[in-house]
Parts: C-alpha cells; sequence; structure tokens
C-alpha cells in the first residue's frame, strides 16, 4: 500500500488535504464526535489508515533520523505524513550511506 502512496505522491498528498479540509469544514472537533455525522466519521478514519500506513513505514524501515520523523507523526500529524512520502526516498538512502566514506 505504502508503494502506491509513493508513486502517487502528489494526487495522495492532494486527496489527503481535502480529506482533511472536508473533515474540518464539518466544523466537528474531536472532543464532539458523538454529534458528529457520517461524512466526518468517513473522512476521519480515511485520515486515520493514512497516518497508520505512513508511521508504520516509518517504523518497518531504516530511515534517517527515524526518531524526529516519528516525534513530528505526533507534534504535526496533519503535515509529518505527506513531507515524509515525499523525503522517503531520500532517506533511506542517506540511512543506507551514513556510515561510508567517500
Amino acid at each position: 500500500m505504502i508503494h502506491r502512496l509513493i508513486q502517487y505522491r502528489i494526487p495522495a498528498a492532494i486527496l489527503f488535504f481535502v480529506i482533511l479540509g472536508i473533515f474540518l469544514f464539518t466544523e466537528t472537533s474531536l472532543t464532539r464526535l458523538r454529534d458528529a455525522g457520517l461524512i466526518a466519521w468517513t473522512t476521519l478514519v480515511i485520515l486515520l489508515i493514512f497516518w497508520i500506513i505512513v508511521f508504520v513505514d516509518m517504523i518497518r524501515y531504516k530511515i534517517y533520523n527515524k526518531t524526529f520523523w516519528i516525534l513530528a507523526m505526533f507534534l504535526l500529524p496533519y503535515l509529518t505524513p505527506v513531507f515524509y512520502l515525499f523525503q522517503r526516498k531520500r532517506l533511506r538512502h542517506l540511512q543506507e550511506n551514513k556510515f561510508t566514506t567517500d
């Protein structure tokens, strides 16, 4: 699944922010989910699935500065997954070449 997100990272990023905008547009906060409608619940579930896929990928693979990215997922949960998709290839390359000498 993560390979599809990486392959289509620009449409995935646009879709992520559109779904986030829909969730925020419904004026539903996380404290009032009991009163939320079907659209709010659907968008929240999609955002959570997207977030979990990226989070599991961060944990599973060796990436450069993994601690920073995992902390960023919790501190900036709406921005980090999209930035990670764009930087993933570079982060894996940096981790592989971390200890090589020129």
